[in-house]
């Protein structure tokens, strides 16, 4: 009987439904962005929302980008996830589609995300390939990057799910947003020495216009 309580136990801590006690904790912290390893990193902000289904509206929990290598070699993923080891004791970088990532200098394509839906399941969509070169983003020279907000539309079986900009990049509202987040931080001078940095923002169709084309992966 003990064995079966331990496997149980053990089922569900894998599989992500046993209930932290930090988790009232991290509920309620604020988007905050975490100090730079090193003087070449650069913050970007990016938000993804989705429209509602039929089942609800799924919350995205984990971007992710990858740099482009000229060479065609496979590089690591960098990005954000609300799913880590001891999130309660670190700096929330995301929070309502908010994601905090910080990058060094590099050209960076949007590879993929996760989101959690009905039932708590989880989805992940990859980005097609041509649709990459749409999502790409050049980090030149430290600062705050942000990308606006991407809105996944929903799909058919015909037809893959689209994502949408909507141009919103360093508008008022999310000004608002990134100054909350990088308060008391070091990346706070970036926001004072330049209040309203459009020259920063990642150039994007208008509102509304598709960027990219999404192939939905595996259901956990």
């Amino acid at each position: 009987m003990n064995k079966l309580w331990l496997l149980l136990l053990l089922s569900l801590v894998t599989s992500g439904c046993f209930f932290r006690f930090s988790d009232p904790t991290y509920t309620f912290k604020e988007l905050e962005a975490d100090e730079p390893p090193g003087p070449e990193f650069s913050l970007l902000m990016v938000t993804v929302k989705s429209d509602p289904g039929l089942l609800g509206t799924p919350e995205f929990f984990s971007l992710w980008f990858r740099r482009v290598d000229p060479h065609g070699s496979q590089t690591p993923l960098v990005g954000a996830s609300s799913k880590q080891w001891y999130r309660a004791l670190r700096p929330r970088t995301v929070k309502n589609g908010h994601f905090l990532i910080m990058l060094p200098p590099g050209v960076y394509e949007l590879e993929a995300m996760r989101d959690v839906g009905f039932l708590g399941r989880e989805m992940t969509w990859h980005v097609s390939g041509d649709a990459k070169i749409q999502s790409r983003i050049h980090i030149t020279r430290p600062g705050i990057y942000d990308l606006g907000t991407l809105r996944v539309t929903s799909g058919s079986f015909t037809q893959p799910a689209m994502l949408a900009a909507d141009g919103d990049g360093f508008s008022a509202e999310r000004l608002s947003v990134l100054r909350a987040a990088v308060k008391g931080k070091s990346w706070e001078r970036y926001l004072l020495e330049d209040p309203t940095p459009q020259q920063r923002k990642k150039r994007l169709p208008p509102a509304g216009g598709t960027i990219a084309q999404f192939l939905r992966g595996d259901r956990t």
